[in-house]
């Protein structure tokens, strides 16, 4: 039976192997390489891949263009794709090490020195969530989920998040407290301006009173974790591949922000509400650390941070 991919075994020298892996990035292929020792002449290059039967004579063409395949060291082998039972299971994981080096697009290097970046803590960031807290503030008393949602919109929560993930997965403690700190620092922001807008409306005898938004929040669910959770991964997978960030610093700020607004007003409101408001807050923050930093781990452990700190 005839399959449309074929599997492509190339065995390069050293000083060729950089070369082949530059080509086979330009033509879009995944591939996958280690490093094996060939009798009489030392290590050499192993890199597999898969390509498409209609395009494997031009992919072929462009490595003999590469390789000298005169020298010992340099050969291509064309073989069948595997069938069988066990097809499955390793299609499954190919394509699962595909995903994982498109989450980690970039070298692990990059990855860290924008955590950095990600971790300090810049005035604009702290007029921002006081803006959003407010607002956010205003949308939960009228009830009004677009006002919540533009909120949102302008809330830097993400970078802390993701930086922390990153650091304290590669062993940056230094990176990863300091995000923590920026992230609390935002996170009181956001509470002492929710507090502060709260305790005005009381004092002018117009107390903001409990609306369905504002009770949602001060129920904590076991969705309140699972939701962050995945949240915190895509956090992780939008910021370190080319998948544009803005959405997923929206659905990160959802977590946050209108629970710690929430948490401010209570406080002025019911202490009880308060204490469900609180922990709300505490459920989103630990799902959004926990899941962004475990999605790191995983794909770190899956490539091994050899591969893909290069």
């Amino acid at each position: 039976m005839t399959t449309s991919m074929k599997k492509v075994e190339v065995y390069a020298a050293i000083d060729s192997c950089d070369k082949v892996i530059e080509y086979l990035d330009a033509e879009k292929l995944y591939w996958y390489k280690n490093i094996v020792e060939l009798s009489e002449s030392g290590k050499v290059c192993h890199i597999i891949f898969y390509a498409p039967i209609h395009a494997l004579v031009s992919i072929l063409e462009g490595l003999g263009k590469i390789l000298d395949l005169r020298r010992k060291e340099n050969a291509i082998m064309v073989l069948d794709v595997e069938t069988g039972i066990g097809r499955p299971y390793k299609v499954t994981g190919r394509r699962f090490r595909q995903l994982a080096r498109s989450i980690l697009a970039r070298p692990l290097p990059a990855l860290i020195e924008e955590s950095e970046e990600k971790s300090s803590l810049y005035p604009a960031q702290i007029i921002l969530v006081l803006l959003a807290s407010i607002i956010a503030l205003v949308g939960l008393a009228m009830n009004n989920p677009y006002v919540i949602i533009g909120a949102m919109l302008i809330s830097p929560i993400l970078g802390p998040i993701y930086s922390f993930a990153v650091s304290i997965t590669v062993g940056k403690e230094d990176i990863a407290l300091r995000s923590l700190g920026t992230l609390g620092i935002l996170l009181f922001t956001g509470f002492i301006a929710s507090l502060i807008v709260s305790s005005i409306t009381n004092a002018l005898g117009d107390p903001i009173q409990p609306t369905k938004e504002l009770l949602l929040r001060t129920k904590p669910t076991i969705t309140d974790l699972l939701l962050p959770l995945m949240l915190g991964s895509a956090s992780v997978i939008a910021v370190s591949s080319n998948v544009t960030e803005a959405l997923t610093g929206v659905a990160i700020a959802a977590a946050i922000v209108p629970p710690t607004a929430t948490l401010g007003w209570s406080l002025t409101y019911s202490i009880g509400l308060a204490w469900g408001a609180f922990l709300t807050v505490l459920y989103n923050v630990a799902g959004l650390l926990i899941g962004g930093t475990l999605t790191v781990l995983i794909v770190i452990a899956w490539l091994g941070k050899n591969n893909i700190a290069k």
